[in-house]
């Protein structure tokens, strides 16, 4: 990212295959993809392996938020491109150990795998995991949005914790709302999914959030997270200027924080 120009780069402009190596990719998400079309284009024989039945990777679950349908035109693109060539196969439904993929005997492997919303509160504002956080009475009721797009049912009422500060956090914290489901929303930032700035969309987010009845908090972290009594979490927030603390009683805590 920003060498384009010292190096002679050009996205419209990519060099033919400097030899024959065979290509394999593994993960049809949206690097995947591009990178298949690409060396597609310059002439390598491509293999392009997936895990899932569609291509899409992280977009799948994304594109299915409210209001994100049309991201999916990331994936749709590319995929329409690969199959214009017939230097490109694509192999859906085909999980892959390292040992399978060495034995196929490609001269060239590129892993696009992708990553995993961690569940332990590291990011932005925590550079360890939050206290109490793998505790084996917590543990059970702290979910990642990797587990809300599996199916998991979240109890109500649900704290989602944003210290990611893009789209995840507002547009899960909509979907639980339809749901149903009594919703708080803490962020350390000023703002809601604030990084939303850059695309306009921030006032909107936050304005529509707040008339759905989600109650939000910012310039708030979380301390810790305990057991209630009850059988819920008693989560410890702490101003980030103050360190005030107050604590907060939910049934679960979907953690956005950083992907590993």
């Amino acid at each position: 990212m920003g060498e384009e120009w010292r190096k002679g780069w050009h996205p419209e402009r990519i060099a033919p295959a400097q030899s024959k190596d065979t290509v394999l990719v593994v993960g049809a998400g949206p690097t995947g993809l591009e990178l298949t079309r690409a060396l597609g284009q310059r002439g390598y024989e491509v293999a392009l392996a997936d895990a899932g039945t569609r291509v899409g990777g992280r977009l799948i679950n994304d594109a299915a938020l409210p209001g994100l349908a049309t991201w999916m035109r990331v994936a749709d693109h590319r995929l329409l491109q690969i199959q214009k060539m017939s230097n490109v196969n694509l192999y859906l439904d085909s999980r892959l150990s390292a040992d399978e993929v060495l034995e196929f005997g490609f001269n060239r492997v590129f892993v696009a795998t992708g990553a995993r919303w961690r569940k332990d509160g590291l990011g932005r504002e925590h550079r360890t995991a939050i206290n109490g956080i793998a505790d084996a009475d917590v543990v059970t009721q702290v979910f990642s949005p990797d587990d809300v797009f599996a199916g998991a049912t979240l109890p109500s009422p649900v704290l989602i914790y944003d210290d990611d500060h893009y789209y995840m956090a507002g547009a899960l914290a909509e979907r639980l709302r339809k749901q149903g489901l009594e919703v708080f929303l803490v962020t350390p930032s000023v703002k809601v999914s604030e990084f939303t700035d850059m695309t306009m969309e921030q006032q909107r987010i936050q304005s529509g959030l707040l008339k759905m009845g989600v109650r939000i908090q910012t310039t708030t972290s979380i301390a810790s997270v305990s057991a209630a009594q009850d059988g819920g979490l008693e989560v410890e927030l702490a101003n980030t200027y103050t360190d005030v603390r107050t604590p907060l009683l939910c049934a679960a805590l979907v953690l956005v924080t950083m992907r590993e």
